[in-house]
């Protein structure tokens, strides 16, 4: 029988080798590995609101050696004992954010795609876009694990800003996180070929930060003075200890819904298959909703009838669009399959599946080695966000109209989408209308 957690320990591992600490939560699942995981933290520190060193380290009985830091009102306190033990109203866990949260996102492995009828390159998903001009103008930008060396070979992207390029640990391998942000600015470039698109590679480590890091990181990339990007997608996030939204992401959020109105975050809902637990930023959607400054997306299922069995689900995801089984640019080298195959749906342990054909029961087998050419097939709600955040960029200048990027958020989410019902637990989920179906 396989073990429902075996996937995330694997998960767990990766994140370890390339990133570094990782605690995991709740700490009995560590010592048995059989209680169900829902988080993962640093160890050894806390996050604590202010800046007053002193008080914090007597507060928390941090006697230790080690400097406490200090970036847009938040410190990282070391500690002694515990980490969750410290938690009160201003101070929470250093949370891991990551593109492969608890159940692993994305949420398959990167796998071969089938060959188009006219040469070696396959067939994309989404299609590319017939419009070139489409979202000409708009300034994107994208927070993940950065672009391959031989990007530019690929016209959508060849000129894609970004930071240091990511190189294989190992001449000729593909880690199991790489390629993710250059995957991720293909789909956004397919469905909005003219925006400016730039890629961080802020979470090129496992795809793992910090939420303190990332904080920093955010505030930093973007400028101090002047506009942001219209749009910034984010295919990570993180549960937390006690359901409460990130701390380190807390000023960073503050200046985009105050200060920068021009702005809108599009941020994944994660992969968890969960129906009630938020995953940050993304689940602070709904607190915004009406200046649509956060816009969380889910992922639908290949066919686009229902929920994929992967996607985070519940009244915080504004909208779902095509996640499962898209196809796009990767990298060149050797893969081989991490993880174990399963025959039910890892989602659904001892119920039927969603549906048959999920991404769970049709993985390849454990150690399997793929020869990738640039292009792979891959699933997670990681890349159904880039297609909203190019239909967002689309709509800013659709039939002559100029719009911000949060009135597209509105408009989009408003006239272009429609109702299913999710076979799951027959609650409504808002959709994207498909590139060829009939819109209002």
């Amino acid at each position: 029988m396989h073990d429902p957690q075996q996937r995330f320990w694997e998960q767990v591992e990766g994140i370890r080798s390339h990133f570094g600490p990782a605690a995991v939560g709740p700490p009995e699942a560590e010592d048995d590995r059989t209680a169900t995981p829902r988080y993962l933290v640093e160890p050894g520190f806390v996050l604590v609101r202010g800046t007053d060193d002193a008080a914090a380290r007597s507060r928390l009985n941090a006697r230790t050696d080690v400097a406490t830091e200090t970036a847009h009102g938040i410190m990282r306190v070391p500690i002694n004992g515990e980490v969750l033990a410290a938690r009160a109203a201003d101070v929470s866990p250093n949370h891991l954010v990551t593109i492969t949260p608890v159940n692993s996102c994305p949420a398959d492995e990167p796998s071969l795609p089938a060959r188009g009828r006219g040469g070696p390159a396959p067939a994309l998903t989404p299609p590319v876009h017939p419009d070139p001009e489409a979202g000409r103008g708009v300034d994107v930008l994208v927070v993940d694990t950065g672009l391959v060396p031989q990007f530019e070979e690929f016209t959508q992207v060849a000129d894609v800003e970004g930071g240091p390029r990511v190189a294989l640990t190992e001449p000729g391998v593909i880690s199991q996180y790489y390629g993710h942000g250059t995957f991720i600015a293909g789909v956004l470039r397919n469905v909005a070929p003219g925006v400016n698109l730039t890629v961080s590679n802020a979470l090129r480590n496992a795809g793992t930060i910090s939420e303190y890091r990332l904080g920093q990181v955010l505030l930093d990339e973007l400028p101090a003075d002047g506009p942001w990007p219209a749009i910034i997608s984010l295919s990570a996030g993180a549960p937390t200890v006690d359901e409460r939204p990130l701390f380190g992401l807390e000023e960073f959020v503050r200046r985009l819904v105050d200060e920068h109105p021009e702005t809108v975050l599009v941020a994944a809902a994660g992969n968890d298959g969960e129906p009630h637990q938020p995953f940050w930023p993304a689940a602070l959607a709904p607190q915004y909703a009406d200046s649509r400054a956060i816009v969380a997306v889910g992922a639908l299922r290949e066919d686009e009838a229902g929920r994929a069995c992967f996607s985070n689900c519940g009244e915080w995801v504004t909208v779902y669009a095509p996640g499962e089984r898209l196809t796009n640019i990767f990298a060149t080298g050797l893969y081989k399959n991490v993880h174990e195959r399963t025959r039910d749906c890892r989602y659904h342990i001892g119920y039927d599946p969603l549906y048959p054909h999920c991404t769970c029961v049709t993985a390849g087998e454990q150690g399997d080695e793929l020869h990738f050419h640039g292009y792979a097939r891959w699933s997670g709600t990681s890349f159904a966000t880039p297609i909203v955040a190019g239909r967002i960029a689309r709509c800013m200048n659709l039939d002559g109209q100029k719009r911000t990027s949060r009135e597209a958020a509105q408009y989009l989410l408003s006239r272009r989408t429609h109702t299913i019902r999710d076979r799951a637990d027959g609650l409504p989920l808002p959709v994207l209308f498909g590139e060829d179906r009939p819109q209002p």
